[in-house]
């Protein structure tokens, strides 16, 4: 798996290694470098990137079993602290960053806590990941201290990701919606016409993990993976040797089935799921978030384009811009149709490792399908540019864009994914419209 090098929201993987050799579970050890990390830890990428917060005026304590809090030194980013008098056996860590106010007041801004099991020669890595820090409220008021001290009263700044997604403005227009007869792999329901879109906002990324998680944690919500909804099973994931999906118990967005941190979009999400997600930020927010109707998700994915893919037609050239159906999938799949190039990734990827559409929209192709709110009808009538309600057991609605499972074909910008509203995969999740 390559370097990455191209995060649109950063995310750091944080580790402390410590290495037990030749010693008795009651002597001290020494704690060993390694290449991924050593014996120090980053700071949270929510701290560190900060728009009016200084680092050095952060204080990282570490707290070990029922120990005393040790004030760490913080240095380049990262604090570190010498652990050499801890012995073999089971460990709780604690940590707990604070920020000196200019009230000389420390205010905890971000915490976070592991149990690890110390075990003699033999590596042991201590890994705090982006879902395992807490940014404690303590006045109760739905604002992390973080971002109080951050923002101060301007909570309603488009790159808070406590409150509002970032968006991107897409102008009023008209464009040709559909597939032409001779676009390769096009499809029946792709007919080409006429369509008038007003102006709206649409999610410069994909809903993200860490997003969809603030969503449940607040209202205690179960997806319809996690509840085995609509008669189906958990969430269907890739299966290796037929090339398709297939149900898996125990698969939701919480485990889908590959490894995933919070800066990953979230998938096996239900349209049940993502519109849920959609009322509830709209409640909390004030404005009016929804599902991309298909036309406006065309529209804007086309961003001026009537070819098959925003940057031309040649499915070749899709890693540059998308995580597809490719050589590193089929290594794993070697029946699946794929792309003969390589985007560095297997399954998801995190947001925005691609370069983005003319209108700056990430992931637009490729990595996950993503819901729209409009009906499924095989002949275009109308209601590509509508938000459905559901009727009846039979109605589908419409998931777009391709996933990190779709192969040039099925990544196509006119491509259809008619499926019911309890689906739910592994390589698909959904983004937020709203209008101006």
């Amino acid at each position: 798996m390559r370097i990455l090098t191209h995060i649109i929201r950063p995310f750091r993987v944080i580790f402390l290694v410590l290495l037990f050799s030749g010693c008795s579970e009651e002597d001290e050890f020494q704690p060993s470098l390694s290449e991924e990390g050593g014996d120090n830890i980053a700071l949270p990428a929510l701290l560190l990137n900060a728009r009016s917060l200084q680092t050095s005026r952060v204080q990282a304590l570490l707290k070990i079993d029922h120990g005393t809090p040790q004030k760490m030194l913080i240095k380049n980013g990262r604090a570190s602290l010498d652990l050499s008098n801890l012995t073999a056996g089971k460990h709780d860590f604690f940590l707990n960053f604070k920020y000196e106010t200019d009230n000389a007041e420390l205010v905890s801004v971000a915490t976070a806590k592991k149990t690890v099991e110390l075990r003699l020669n033999q590596e042991n890595s201590l890994g705090f990941l982006p879902s395992d820090y807490r940014f404690p409220d303590e006045d109760g008021d739905g604002v992390s201290n973080l971002r109080e001290l951050d923002y101060g009263s301007d909570i309603d700044d488009p790159n808070d990701p406590d409150f509002l997604p970032e968006m991107m403005k897409v102008a009023a227009g008209s464009f040709q919606m559909g597939s032409p007869a001779n676009e390769a792999g096009g499809k029946d329901d792709e007919r080409l016409h006429t369509v008038n879109v007003p102006a709206f906002l649409m999610g410069k990324n994909e809903v993200t993990v860490h997003e969809f998680r603030r969503f449940v944690e607040a209202t205690d919500y179960i997806t319809d993976a996690e509840r085995d909804a609509g008669g189906m099973v958990g969430c269907d994931i890739l299966n290796n040797e037929r090339a398709f999906f297939t149900a898996s118990a125990g698969i939701s967005w919480r485990n889908p089935g590959f490894r995933q941190n919070e800066q990953y979009p979230v998938v096996c999400i239900s349209w049940f799921d993502a519109t849920a997600y959609a009322e509830w930020l709209s409640s909390v927010t004030g404005h009016a978030y929804t599902l991309p109707t298909e036309a406006q998700w065309e529209y804007a994915a086309r961003a001026g384009s009537p070819s098959a893919y925003f940057f031309g037609d040649d499915g070749q050239d899709l890693c540059r811009w998308a995580n597809i159906a490719d050589r590193d999938l089929r290594s794993d799949n070697p029946v699946l149709s794929t792309v003969d190039c390589s985007d560095g990734y297997i399954t998801a990827a995190p947001i925005g490792e691609y370069e983005p559409n003319p209108l700056g929209l990430l992931d637009v192709i490729g990595n996950v399908y993503e819901w729209t709110c409009s009906r499924y009808e095989h002949d275009y009538n109308g209601s590509e540019s509508l938000c459905a309600e559901v009727l009846d057991a039979d109605s589908q609605w419409v998931l777009r864009g391709g996933g990190w499972s779709s192969d040039a074909s099925a990544s196509r910008i006119a491509g259809r994914d008619p499926q019911l509203p309890f689906s739910r995969y592994s390589d698909s999740g959904f983004r937020l419209v709203r209008t101006q």
